[in-house]
């Protein structure tokens, strides 16, 4: 278990040991089955990796093709995803799409099979291989102690939140996708010190979920609205489902300058600040 007398460089290697144990684990299970469960997995443990990553970077840059590798799997299974969305939205519409949902359904297998392809790629062998030589390679001697950095690291991605301040009154849907990933990177660098920080960073944690929860199903109402255009043919249906993905993204809009107020109230900063002191 970390604590605050690790080293960084040691911290940043149990970090991200860490995480590519659960990417392999997710992802033999993806490749085994392929439910959209074991999808949306590999894509958490994908993300978590790229965000361990740049929570060191400015004091032991990344190396560039680990990052690339990264980049292009989470690419690689967007498509897979994407159609997982979709169809678990259509499914909780208020009227029937069986056809479309079947006609989705092949597509999907087809994104998945493609992914399959990439996985058994010469690329995507010849990567993972340098990733776990990467892996076993012992971390590197360093005197920068992880206690030392806990604090830049979350109030540089607390301010990154709270830089959205000015841009929040009538926000392009962009705008909101940006701010989820600023709240996850939060979120998950919470998690990486939470060893450290103990029980007094769970109430921010739990707050940047909600956060990435609501802008999430507001993101995903929004690519509804924009993706079901590539996959259902007749005009009167599509209209009809992005009328619904619309309605939905209008009351998630409506809902968010509460939970917004949360985030930057002075109750926030000081369970922030709460939880930085224990270091």
């Amino acid at each position: 278990m970390l604590s605050s007398t690790h080293t960084v460089s040691f911290a940043r290697h149990a970090i991200l040991c860490e995480q590519a144990a659960a990417m392999r684990t997710h992802e033999n299970r993806l490749l085994e089955a392929g439910k959209p469960v074991d999808v949306h997995q590999m894509r958490v443990a994908i993300r978590r990796m790229r965000a361990a990553v740049d929570v060191f970077a400015p004091l032991l840059p990344a190396e560039k093709w680990l990052r690339q590798g990264l980049k292009r799997t989470a690419r690689a299974l967007a498509p897979v995803r994407d159609l997982d969305v979709l169809m678990e939205r259509l499914q909780s519409l208020d009227f029937p799409l069986h056809d479309a949902i079947e006609e989705l359904g092949s597509q999907r297998q087809a994104a998945y099979k493609a992914f399959q392809a990439y996985a058994a790629s010469k690329k995507y062998r010849k990567f993972n291989k340098r990733f776990n030589g990467f892996l076993e390679q012992p971390a590197p001697e360093a005197t920068l102690l992880l206690s030392h950095m806990v604090a830049s690291s979350l109030y540089t991605r607390y301010e990154a939140i709270r830089a959205y301040e000015t841009m929040l009154n009538d926000p392009e849907p962009e705008t909101l996708h940006d701010l989820r990933i600023a709240c996850k990177r939060l979120r998950y660098t919470l998690r990486f010190f939470d060893p450290v920080l103990g029980t007094r960073a769970s109430a921010v944690r739990h707050l940047m979920r909600r956060t990435q929860d609501h802008l999430g199903a507001l993101n995903d109402a929004h690519v509804g609205q924009e993706i079901v255009a590539q996959y259902i043919a007749d005009p009167a249906t599509r209209d009809r489902i992005a009328g619904q993905f619309k309605q939905q993204a209008d009351t998630l809009i409506e809902e968010f300058p509460s939970l917004w107020a949360e985030i930057v109230s002075p109750q926030t900063r000081l369970k922030l600040a709460l939880a930085v002191s224990v270091v």
